[in-house]
């Protein structure tokens, strides 16, 4: 879903916009972008579990780093980018100067997880989990789909640690709590609202280059767009219900899930959405062709798997590191820090 946002949005270019009335990317665009939601959920969905882990955090640190650096010398090497110093030097600090702006909310998120996990037992406990999801949900996604331009609550488009902490309040309330509906009506929900996002897409176009009414266009695609929140909760519902018996099929899930973080950290690298995303893997130019939507496709899955090998490599070097001594030696000594630091219930 991710990378089908990425496609839309620097591949396609021309063929897709805001202004554009293509009903086949516009339903790509609707259904996918959900995903950021969803992946915010599934922190929530383990929020009572959760363990402060110092070494998580580092691992996941090195792992931006690895990849922020090493691209940008390639892109480099490779005449797509000129080096500067300057850049390189702040790429080891992705965390400090939010090169990615997903990573930087979820570190954030990581540090808070403890006290968002006390808070809600807490509120769980007196009875208050309940009208206090809701007014944050007011807050958070109500009001700013009334109002797209109030942005005094610094939320914006859903790109802040603050609506991060909704959605995993959410999504731990929903592993408590899961929805009473049958699939059928959760599905016929969904598409109901994917009828109303899009209804209200191609209404509020034909009005015209009215402010409020462009901030309002805009704001359909926001993560913290009541319909795309409300979605968000109705494909997760639907997706928690899975049960996976075969054992292969978990094995090959469990394969590609350890590696879709570095899927995202890969392609959009800060250098590598213009270098590549918009130059290299251009799809406009092949506009009005039926070529374009399997290409379009091929663009999607071929990031996808390309990725996934590229991290595979990446995890087969990490594993190389963790067996030199002093790495051993630093690992415990985490770990006895992360001991005494840890947060108990």
């Amino acid at each position: 879903m991710i990378l089908t946002l990425h496609c839309n949005l620097f591949s396609m270019k021309t063929v897709w916009s805001l202004e554009t009335k293509n009903l086949f990317f516009t339903l790509t665009e609707f259904i996918s972008i959900i995903a950021v939601n969803l992946y915010v959920f599934i922190s929530g969905f383990f929020l009572t579990s959760f363990r402060f882990d110092i070494r998580k955090l580092i691992k996941l640190e090195l792992t931006v780093i690895f990849y922020s650096v090493l691209i940008y010398i390639a892109l480099a090497l490779c005449g797509l980018i000129v080096f500067e110093k300057k850049v390189f030097l702040s790429l080891f600090f992705p965390l400090i100067n939010s090169n990615y702006w997903f990573y930087t909310c979820y570190a954030v998120l990581f540090f808070l997880m403890p006290i968002l996990k006390k808070v809600y037992l807490y509120l769980a406990r007196v009875g208050k989990i309940k009208v206090s999801l809701l007014i944050l949900i007011i807050i958070s996604s109500l009001i700013p789909t009334i109002n797209p331009g109030n942005n005094q609550l610094l939320i914006g488009e859903g790109y802040s640690f603050f609506w991060f902490i909704t959605l995993v309040l959410v999504g731990a309330y929903l592993k408590d709590h899961p929805v009473h509906l049958g699939n059928g009506s959760l599905i016929f929900i969904f598409l109901g609202t994917l009828t109303l996002q899009l209804s209200l897409y191609y209404i509020l176009s034909g009005i015209g280059d009215v402010p409020w009414v462009s901030r309002w266009h805009k704001f359909l695609y926001s993560y913290n767009n009541i319909l795309v929140f409300s979605n968000s909760v109705v494909a997760f519902s639907l997706f928690t219900r899975w049960k996976i018996t075969s054992k292969n099929i978990a094995h090959i899930i469990r394969f590609f899930s350890v590696s879709t973080f570095s899927v995202y950290l890969i392609h959009t690298h800060p250098f590598m959405m213009d270098s590549v995303l918009r130059e290299l893997l251009d799809l406009s130019v092949y506009s009005g062709s039926i070529r374009l939507y399997l290409l379009y496709f091929l663009w999607i899955f071929g990031v996808f798997l390309a990725c996934i090998l590229i991290d595979k490599i990446r995890l087969f070097i990490f594993k190389l590191i963790s067996q030199i001594g002093f790495i051993k030696k630093m690992d415990k000594r985490l770990e006895t820090l992360n001991t005494k630091i840890a947060v108990e219930d």
